[in-house]
């Protein structure tokens, strides 16, 4: 399908870049042509895709896979201007949760339950039943992980800290020593937001769990106290200067963003996705990232006894398939989710395969071990702006930056947010 309209024509030449094998070719009368929109912006994975797409249009004479790559703002700007213009991209990346909600309430998206009845059972159930709308599947998970913390066993021990901190006492001490001893403690790319997202949404399921989530989004009720001492927590370690010079401005997947610190030793440690060591390797200066001085442990537990147990904070990447798409982008859909390219993908380093067959191409230690919990969890807390309607994920972005910035106290923050769910 083709953009349509000033608008979307002027966000798609603005944001993104787009390369297919025969791109800038016109459709033949025959021809099929895919539109593949994602996200994967860094190598490798956005070579494995590449190489999936053109084995699919080998395998398929007359079909031709058009992708188009963006980075996660880029991505969305620009889809919401194609949403808008009635003309949604063929394929294109999905995180489920309220935002597929509303591309499902628009009539955007294909109920895909039939299509793949064949073939979905060879995909992690958890995965699976997160791309669900009132029961029926309208996007199909190619990769899903938890968020934890990323750190530097090297620099960690300069500071005489041999053992992963378990409650939150711990870690605001490991902090400490960090700072006193002239180490960043924590590289989190602010800029663009979701990176101190995640702080909040860690910070509120320890010391909430997860009804609380499950309300707000119910009712609106974001100024609830796991929500407001989230914040103040932050505040906490802002205050302390656990945060890199300049961490407001600084993204995370730049070349001297906030991975790229924890890659080249200038951070201690990140809080992010299991895609953390991909993506540290992708911007480090040696080409490799830190290697066996990486290790990860999970967000400490606050005490008490409201947060969560067998729940943990990570998401779901997805792909949904546009209402006007060819029959054979569901082919396309069913060859990337297939055990050879998941498995391809797990080797990248920066997501993990949800297909049964495929997690053996997990090499790290590290990210094996979260692809093997994730799969017993009772559940998880997708992303939280992604978990919520488009207006509620904006505002908790927004209004989590301005703690961040201490623009906005945690209380005023938390009002704000719950003042735009409440509309």
């Amino acid at each position: 399908m083709r953009i349509k309209g000033a608008a979307a024509a002027a966000a798609l030449a603005l944001t993104l870049a787009a390369c297919s094998s025969g791109a800038g070719e016109t459709a033949g009368a025959d021809e099929v042509v895919i539109e593949w929109w994602h996200i994967q912006t860094q190598e490798p994975t956005r070579s494995v895709w590449a190489d999936a797409a053109a084995a699919f249009e080998e395998a398929n004479p007359g079909v031709r896979v058009e992708i188009t790559v963006a980075n996660d703002p880029d991505f969305k700007t620009a889809l919401d201007a194609r949403l808008q213009a009635n003309d949604p991209p063929d394929l294109f990346q999905s995180w489920g949760g309220g935002v597929l909600q509303a591309q499902v309430d628009a009539g955007m998206v294909k109920d895909l339950s039939s299509d793949v009845s064949g073939w979905i059972d060879n995909l992690a159930p958890a995965a699976v039943d997160a791309m669900k709308i009132d029961d029926k599947q309208y996007a199909v998970p190619f990769d899903a992980g938890l968020v934890g913390f990323w750190y530097n066993t090297e620099l960690f021990a300069e500071v005489g800290v041999t053992e992963a901190p378990e409650t939150w006492d711990d870690y605001v001490d490991v902090v400490a020593k960090l700072k006193a001893a002239g180490i960043t403690p924590a590289a989190v790319g602010a800029g663009d937001k979701w990176p101190a997202m995640f702080w909040w949404a860690e910070l509120a399921l320890a010391a909430g769990g997860t009804d609380p989530l499950d309300e707000a989004g119910a009712t609106g009720a974001f100024d609830a106290e796991p929500f407001v001492e989230a914040g103040e927590r932050i505040v906490e370690l802002v205050d302390m200067g656990a945060f890199q010079e300049g961490f407001l401005g600084m993204n995370y997947a730049d070349a001297a963003g906030a991975a790229s610190m924890v890659a080249n030793g200038q951070a201690a440690m990140e809080l992010q996705g299991s895609w953390g060591p991909g993506t540290q390797a992708s911007v480090a200066t040696n080409g490799e990232g830190l290697g066996d001085k990486l290790s990860w442990f999970p967000f400490p537990t606050l005490g008490g006894d409201g947060g969560a147990k067998d729940v943990a904070f990570g998401g779901v990447n997805a792909f949904a398939v546009g209402k006007d798409a060819p029959a054979e982008t569901v082919d396309l859909l069913e060859h990337l989710t297939s055990v050879e390219v998941q498995s391809k993908m797990g080797a990248g380093g920066q997501l993990l395969p949800v297909a049964d067959g495929a997690e053996d191409s997990v090499e790290n230690p590290h990210q094996r071990a979260i692809l093997d919990t994730f799969r017993t969890l009772s559940g998880v807390q997708i992303y939280l702006d992604q978990a919520y309607a488009p207006a509620v994920a904006t505002a908790i972005n927004d209004n989590v930056q301005a703690i961040f910035a201490k623009t906005s106290t945690p209380q005023q923050a938390a009002e704000a947010i719950a003042e735009v769910a409440r509309r």
